[in-house]
């Protein structure tokens, strides 16, 4: 680990060319080798030679490919090739491509319970049903055995890039004084109240949850 160069996704949203060389000295001064690169900066030559003058390298660049019922669609495959021209233009060392079929957020959020509630079926006959009348120790053991296999697998399928989507909200946050809360964070937090709140009234004051 002390050998190796670790880089850094940036929140490009956050990117501000009037503050080009704060943003790359900040980035810098943390000791970070590489970024993930936007198109608006790789198209910039003062982004580029800036960089350059940084020491940076530019780590990776992100290419969303959008799919429809017939195959990719015309204008992202555009994108695509002009993504990867300027990627070899510039020096990018890797190219993340990401598939979005383009389902509406409800539909995918359906088809994501769905997944899980078939997972939570395997995962309760093939792990903790056969430990059912065993002590804790065993079942504790093997659900962490079962976290590191299914964490693992989705690193196999999907690597370690994290899955970007398009947020929810025009505006992307709210700055409070020095901090700063993602208007997606905050939604996190909002739906985490709710649910807290509606389990704890499922469980005490419901006969079914009792």
């Amino acid at each position: 680990m002390n050998s190796s160069q670790i880089g850094i996704v940036p929140l490009n949203w956050k990117y501000n060319s009037a503050r080009m060389g704060e943003y790359l000295d900040g980035i810098a001064a943390f000791g970070f080798k590489g970024i993930q690169l936007s198109m608006d900066q790789g198209n910039s030559p003062d982004f580029v030679q800036a960089m350059k003058d940084h020491s940076l390298k530019f780590a990776e660049i992100y290419v969303a490919v959008h799919m429809t019922t017939e195959g990719i669609e015309a204008i992202s495959e555009t994108q695509t090739a002009e993504t990867i021209a300027l990627a070899a233009r510039v020096g990018v060392e890797m190219v993340v491509f990401a598939v979005d079929l383009q389902w509406p957020y409800w539909l995918a959020f359906i088809a994501a319970m769905g997944g899980m509630a078939i997972l939570g079926v395997i995962f309760n006959l093939g792990v903790y049903y056969p430990l059912r009348n065993r002590t804790f120790l065993p079942v504790i053991i093997a659900t962490i055995g079962a976290s590191i296999f299914l964490a693992n697998t989705v690193l196999a399928l999907y690597g370690p890039q994290p899955q970007v989507l398009s947020g929810w909200f025009e505006t992307p946050g709210l700055q409070i004084g020095p901090v700063y809360l993602d208007s997606q964070y905050l939604l996190i937090m909002v739906v985490t109240l709710i649910l807290v709140a509606f389990n704890f009234w499922f469980f005490e004051r419901t006969m079914l949850g009792k």
